[in-house]
């Protein structure tokens, strides 16, 4: 199922290791730091403008997860 999902907002599924003892999601590479580096290793001070962009790429993602059924708990705390 992860490798038809294509949306502009989810990071693309290229593959998996199911070698044990290491297990290995394989996934585009995306240049540049994470969203949680920015919050917490560079304390990145975002504007308003990047915050209302985040949330909205987040909330549109997570909706197509949820109409496809591959979210069935998000837990957001």
């Amino acid at each position: 199922m992860l490798r038809k999902l294509r949306h502009q907002n989810i990071l693309l599924f290229m593959g998996a290791c199911i070698a044990k003892p290491k297990l290995a999601i394989v996934t585009k590479y995306c240049h540049g730091a994470t969203l949680y580096e920015h919050i917490y290793d560079y304390k990145t001070d975002f504007s308003i403008v990047d915050v209302v962009r985040i949330v909205t790429q987040f909330s549109q993602a997570t909706v197509l997860l949820m109409a496809i059924d591959m979210i069935l708990d998000l837990d957001l705390d």
